[in-house]
């Protein structure tokens, strides 16, 4: 629990000012390079939350979105003190022997 407050404190940290930058009336959603679609569709359908999925896809760079996907990930790492991310490796590799 404790690991799940303090990714949702570091990501909600991130993303306040991209946030907080948007006009309150209704807006056209910005154009998602196809990367980013692949990566909603194809790689974390499964995963990620409508929440989290409507967050994403109101974020207005490249740099926003890159820093979404690694906070992502870390969220969900296991073993968050190792260097590497064992639940993004068994992932992707889940994906690999899927397709």
């Amino acid at each position: 629990m404790r690991k799940f407050c303090a990714g949702a404190l570091f990501l909600l940290a991130l993303l306040w000012p991209a946030m907080k930058a948007f006009p309150t009336g209704p807006q056209k959603p910005p154009e998602i390079e196809k990367k980013y679609q692949a990566w909603l569709k194809d790689e974390v359908n499964y995963l990620i939350t409508d929440e989290e999925k409507k967050l994403f896809l109101s974020l207005q760079t490249d740099r926003e979105r890159n820093a979404f996907i690694s906070a992502f990930l870390a969220r969900r790492d296991p073993v968050p003190l190792t260097p590497a991310n064992e639940f993004k490796d068994e992932h992707y590799r889940r994906l690999a022997e899927a397709r």
